[in-house]
């Protein structure tokens, strides 16, 4: 006998259920435990690696596939594209095995998964043909929107630089609350919604990417005659793959979802399963199970997604892009759900009834109310995403003409004169997503205070700068970026206010955890090097320059050695400091290199230096006429 199906279940059930009947009893797969021993390693390794960050300040970059955007954005290979390449490689020869057996957010769902089927609950995989391409857009956006945009923008290639370690080692990952929201929306929400495995293949960039190379890939689950059809494969498959169905029109898994867990190969009563060499997936016309969406609820669902994460992404300037992805795929699914509520006489959602016979059930009636405050959630989320893209764009489209029209400082302030309009237009939209929000949103705050010292004289408007030093403050309370610290210490810094104490307070409160910002320490030295605190400054800038060194943290070092008659010492970091010219992209920390090797009287150096500028920017004047002063 063989596996049979059911007929097919009524259209008030969504998703469809299997219609799988597998023959006989089922055992679960063997190979579950190996697989939660290896990926227990894999936590139990990244959880090393935080805690060596965080005793030694400095670690191996973010082993995490999404860093292998800087390297196509901004030339830097860290290790997280080092570790993308690899698995790329490695899938091309054994296929989609790095999600089932590495990737620690599969994890996570097969944990949740687990959980759900201990609480008598089993979602049913969603089936849908516009939904199930948001990886690739996810991969898009992540890898290489800004290389793309590099190429239409007609923007210089990257500089190429390897960067393996890294000290700020949680600049690229949200906060510890979103971070639990995240887990909590792409894993439990997203598994129950949509079925195990619902954001490898709803939302996933990494998987986009490891599909695609799967298809190029000769090792599969393949089978032998020894198949009876009995069904146990497909039964305790986790990746949502028919195996029974490929293999019968294959003689292998084709499905590039297979993620080679191998509990299909260790259940088979008959060991019929193996893993082996074929043909690659490319060459082979697979077939796609049925849709649980009509084509205009696909159209729908899509126009819903895009709708969605264009509200949630960064929302509040907390909302991290793969939580908005997880939460908007949901939510268009939730959409097709509501809008069949009102069209069905009777709806069944994962097993939970909705309604029967015209009218709501309890739970469907609560659930119909908690999907309706969702909507009303997201279109106000809309309205604040709005205003706020509209005040940033506006500001930053005056920022960048001011910079590529004006030639000296003048031309520059006259520039913002000139568009008062435009700036004012820009305040109000970022105060009215600001009024219009529930939580702070600290990069707003801090545009806005930007836009407050832009849109007056400071020296004549005291409630102005008290205003926009009250905006900065209030954006580094909710997010202590480099970025806000430096706007207020500038602020601060403006001839005629020079209020040091708050400036050498915010600088050392901002490198308490962090000595090795490199803005602030920069910042730093700049500073005591202007109070002639020579000695502090040395004190400080050496250790920082030796672990992780920078011709902007080298050049005032390398004067107050040179100050203090430690001459060796300040040659040595000239010599340090010349040696990071080429990552610079500029001629100024170059010419200050040179004109630091003259004042300790190393002309031949200098020299050297200016030959090198020549040759990098043969269109900048001043390397020339360096050359002729040092003659």
């Amino acid at each position: 006998m063989t596996a049979t199906e059911t007929p097919k279940g009524t259209a008030s059930e969504f998703p469809k259920p299997s219609r799988l009947k597998p023959r006989g009893t089922v055992k679960p797969g063997k190979r579950g435990r190996y697989r939660a021993i290896v990926l227990l390693a894999v936590h139990i390794a990244a959880l090393a690696h935080i805690l060596y960050w965080m005793k030694s300040g400095e670690a191996i970059s973010p082993i995490e596939p999404s860093e292998a955007g800087e390297t196509f954005g901004r030339g830097i290979v860290n290790a997280g594209f080092v570790l993308l390449g690899l698995a790329i490689l490695s899938t091309l020869i054994l296929g989609r095995w790095f999600c089932g057996w590495a990737c620690h957010f599969v994890a996570y769902q097969d944990g949740c998964s687990w959980v759900l089927r201990k609480l008598g609950l089993k979602p049913t995989p969603l089936k849908s043909r516009l939904l199930v391409l948001v990886p690739l857009y996810v991969a898009y956006d992540v890898f290489f929107k800004e290389m793309v945009l590099g190429w239409f923008e007609d923007r210089p290639s990257p500089t190429w630089q390897v960067e393996l370690t890294k000290f700020d080692w949680w600049e690229t990952f949200p906060g510890l609350g979103m971070t639990i929201l995240t887990v909590l929306v792409c894993g439990f929400l997203i598994v129950y919604w949509l079925g195990a495995k619902g954001f490898c293949t709803y939302g996933c960039p990494y998987g986009a990417l490891f599909g695609i190379a799967d298809r190029f890939a000769a090792m599969r689950i393949r089978v032998t005659d020894a198949c009876q059809h009995c069904g146990h494969c497909t039964t305790v498959c986790t990746s949502n793959v028919q195996v029974h169905k490929e293999v019968a029109q294959h003689g292998a898994v084709f499905d590039s979802g297979c993620m080679k867990t191998m509990d299909c190969v260790s259940t088979c009563p008959n060991d019929a399963l193996f893993f082996g060499r074929t043909k690659p997936a490319m060459f082979t016309k697979i077939s796609r199970p049925r849709a649980d969406l009509s084509w205009g609820e696909e159209i729908g669902a899509a126009l819903l997604f895009v709708a969605s994460v264009l509200s949630l992404r960064s929302l509040y300037g907390r909302v991290p892009f793969l939580l908005a992805v997880g939460a908007s795929v949901m939510i268009a699914v939730l959409g097709i759900v509501l809008w069949r509520s009102l069209r069905s006489r009777s709806l069944t959602v994962q097993g939970r009834a909705w309604k029967k016979d015209g009218r709501f059930t309890g739970y469907g009636r609560f659930a119909a109310i908690l999907g309706v405050l969702v909507f009303a959630f997201v279109g106000h989320s809309g309205l604040v995403r709005w205003h706020t893209v509209r005040g940033l764009s506006t500001w930053e489209d005056v920022n960048q003409s001011a910079a590529t029209s004006a030639s000296n400082a003048e031309e520059y302030r006259q520039a913002f004169v000139d568009r008062r309009a435009d700036l004012e237009r820009a305040a109000h939209h970022l105060q009215s997503s600001i009024d219009l929000g529930f939580l702070g949103n600290a990069p707003v705050l801090r545009d806005l205070a930007s836009l407050e010292v832009s849109l007056g004289d400071l020296d004549q408007d005291p409630d102005r700068l008290k205003r926009a030093e009250s905006l900065y403050r209030e954006a580094l309370d909710i997010e202590d970026h480099w970025s806000i610290r430096v706007a207020l210490i500038s602020l601060l810094d403006r001839p005629g206010t020079k209020r040091f104490d708050d400036i050498e307070r915010l600088l050392r409160d901002g490198l308490a955890d962090k000595p090795y910002r490199p803005q602030l320490t920069i910042r730093f030295a700049n500073f005591l090097a202007s109070q002639n605190r020579l000695d502090e400054l040395i004190e400080f800038a050496t250790p920082v320059f030796d672990r992780r060194p920078a011709i902007q943290l080298g050049l005032p070092l390398a004067a107050a050695l040179h100050r203090t008659d430690k001459t060796d010492k300040a040659l040595q970091v000239l010599t340090k400091s010349e040696e990071l010219i080429g990552e610079t992209g500029t001629a100024d920390p170059g010419l200050a290199v040179a004109q630091g090797y003259m004042s300790l009287g190393k002309r031949e150096d200098a020299r050297r230096v200016l030959g090198v500028l020549l040759e990098m920017f043969p269109d900048d004047p001043r390397p020339p006429v360096g050359l002729q002063q040092t003659q």
